[in-house]
């Protein structure tokens, strides 16, 4: 049996909820029936990615303590998110690193070195989402999707959310172009899985020598595979497992 981080917590993405994540706990668990896999959830039509990131930390350090009170070892930490899951990860990611080491709590202390594998993560914003915001508006684009939508008509914004060099990252990308074919001709016919385009899953690097450049990382490309179903595939389950275990210490 693999060896798993001992609390995993999984972040779903844009218009989802924790049910979305189900099968992939169900799959860790039957990896390593001693993980504590927790599902964050979050109404992501509501307030702001700053609002998430917070909530997030406050629920990995609840989900660290389960993990102490029902006889498991010092973790180490992980994290399994899809789509805008990643983004509110990233959020929570760059507010620690705001902070000094004095007021960051245990699950803050572990963050930028846990595990974790994002799921087509819009980290540089999403040109459909803001095709969509411009022709429809708040009605369909709300919330943290707004901001995400800024983002790909900004650099800066994107910047914002680059992570720290420190954290091993697997990301996993699919390619289902021809199921949203406005979207390949708004991006000129670069790669996307029918919301997200590749490129735009590509992290920036907070720190180091490369800071403000392209984050070296795993990657798993997936091709045939559409945006909402990635994290239902069984290839990438065990794309998903096979990481974590290698990098849980």
């Amino acid at each position: 049996m693999l060896r798993l981080p001992r609390t995993m917590v999984t972040v779903h993405g844009y218009l989802a909820s924790t049910w979305n994540n189900y099968p992939l706990a169900v799959y860790l668990r039957t990896s390593d029936s001693s993980a504590n896999v927790a599902a964050f959830g979050y109404d992501s039509r509501a307030g702001v990615l700053a609002d998430h990131a917070t909530a997030l930390r406050r629920f990995v350090d609840t989900a660290l303590n389960c993990t102490s009170r029902c006889g498991g070892p010092e973790p180490p930490l992980g994290f399994v998110t899809h789509s805008m899951g990643g983004l509110v990860l990233a959020a929570a990611l760059a507010d620690v690193a705001a902070l000094p080491p004095d007021r960051r709590s245990r699950g803050d202390t572990l963050l930028a070195s846990a595990p974790t594998v994002m799921i087509a993560p819009p980290l540089r914003g999403s040109l459909w989402a803001a095709s969509v915001h411009e022709l429809v508006g708040l009605t369909v684009v709300a919330g943290p999707g707004t901001e995400l939508a800024a983002m790909a008509r900004s650099v800066d914004l994107a910047a914002r959310y680059a992570l720290p060099s420190s954290l091993p990252l697997l990301v996993v990308t699919g390619e289902k172009s021809w199921s949203n074919p406005i979207l390949s001709r708004l991006a000129d016919g670069r790669p996307h899985d029918g919301t997200i385009l590749n490129d735009e899953s590509i992290p920036l690097a907070r720190d180091g020598d490369n800071a403000g450049a392209d984050l070296a990382c795993a990657r798993m490309h997936v091709p045939g595979a559409g945006h909402s179903l990635l994290q239902f595939r069984l290839d990438v389950m065990e794309g998903v497992t096979e990481f974590l275990a290698k990098h849980s210490g």
